[in-house]
């Protein structure tokens, strides 16, 4: 079972129980390289293709019927662990869908300093290799990359009256 505090795992439960329309739009703001665990990536890829094919459901067994239908993960042992995971994180999402974009952001936030501390040790090693063209390259590309990817998410919290008016309106 994973844990309610696992950011990645309670991002896509709570896109697992949104309709396709409603989750497309978060799906678009993530990429595969703001998850670090290859099964939580696998399966909001799964997530997008299934939004793509217009299917009506995005529940842990419609995600591994698609996979199994089209192929999208291969090898037995790989599909039953995201399938074990998928399950799990719909079971444990512990956050409410009008949160979802703050959850989402910091899951972003989180992928962003991560990608600084691979800049910062890109550039340690462009450094020490005395190529001066390849260290500039580096900052330079490597800045843009960094720019691109804050623009992606932003540091004011979503205002709580808004989750207490969700939570409200679902407790009525």
């Amino acid at each position: 079972m994973l844990p309610t505090t696992d950011l990645e795992a309670a991002v896509v439960g709570v896109l697992m129980q949104l309709t396709p329309d409603a989750a497309q739009p978060h799906l678009d703001h993530l990429e595969s390289s703001d998850f670090t665990d290859w099964r939580a990536a696998a399966v909001a890829k799964l997530l997008t293709d299934l939004c793509a094919a217009g299917l009506p459901s995005l529940d842990p067994a419609a995600v591994v019927g698609y996979a199994l239908r089209t192929g999208a993960v291969s090898g037995e042992h790989k599909l039953k662990r995201i399938a074990e995971w998928a399950a799990d994180a719909y079971r444990a999402a512990p956050i409410v869908p009008a949160s979802l974009d703050f959850h989402v952001g910091l899951l972003v936030e989180a992928s962003y300093r991560r990608h600084v501390v691979m800049y910062a040790k890109r550039l340690l090693q462009a450094e020490t290799s005395g190529a001066l063209d390849l260290l500039d390259e580096q900052i330079t590309a490597g800045y843009a990359r960094l720019a691109a990817h804050r623009q992606r998410f932003t540091t004011t919290p979503t205002p709580l009256h808004v989750i207490s008016n969700h939570v409200e309106q679902g407790a009525a």
